[in-house]
C-alpha cells in the first residue's frame, strides 16, 4: 500500500531497508567481479606469487562467466526495478580487480583504456541475463 498521494509503491516507510539492500547487493556484486577476477589470475599462475590476467586461464570462461550470468540473472530476478545495476557493479569490481592487479604485476597502464571498452561489452552483454530474469521477477509478481 503506498504512503502518498503520488501512489509510488516505493515511497514507502520501508524505503531506507529497500536502499540498504541495494546497496548491498550492489557492493556484493563488486567485491564478487574483484573476487572473480583475483581468483582466476592467481589461479592461472605458474609460479608463487605470480598473477596472470585472469581471461589467460580457460576456466575463466567455462566456469566464472556462467556463475556470473547466473548471479546477475538471479539478482535481478530479486530486485527487477533498475536491472542496469547488477553487471554495471560486478564489472566495476571487475575493472578495480583489473587495475589492482595490473599494479601489482609492474605492467603498463597502457591497455586499461582497452580493457575498461572489453569490460563494458561484457557488462552490455550481462544486460541481457538481467533484463530476462527482471522480466520474470516482474511476471511473477517481485516489483
Amino acid at each position: 500500500m503506498p504512503d502518498d498521494e503520488t501512489g509510488d509503491p516505493l515511497a514507502t516507510d520501508a524505503m531506507p531497508a529497500v536502499l540498504a539492500a541495494t546497496l548491498a547487493l550492489a557492493g556484493f556484486f563488486a567485491a564478487l567481479g574483484v573476487s572473480v577476477w583475483g581468483g582466476f589470475a592467481r589461479a592461472g599462475a605458474d609460479y608463487p606469487f605470480e598473477l596472470r590476467e585472469a581471461w589467460d586461464v580457460g576456466a575463466y570462461y567455462w566456469l566464472a562467466l556462467p556463475a556470473m550470468v547466473a548471479a546477475v540473472g538471479v539478482a535481478a530476478f530479486l530486485v527487477p526495478r533498475r536491472v542496469w545495476r547488477w553487471p554495471a557493479a560486478l564489472f566495476a569490481g571487475h575493472f578495480v580487480a583489473v587495475a589492482l592487479i595490473g599494479v601489482a604485476r609492474g605492467a603498463s597502464l597502457g591497455l586499461l583504456p582497452f580493457t575498461l571498452v572489453l569490460l563494458f561489452i561484457l557488462a552490455f552483454l550481462f544486460y541481457v541475463p538481467a533484463l530476462l530474469g527482471g522480466w520474470i521477477g516482474r511476471r511473477a509478481g517481485r516489483a
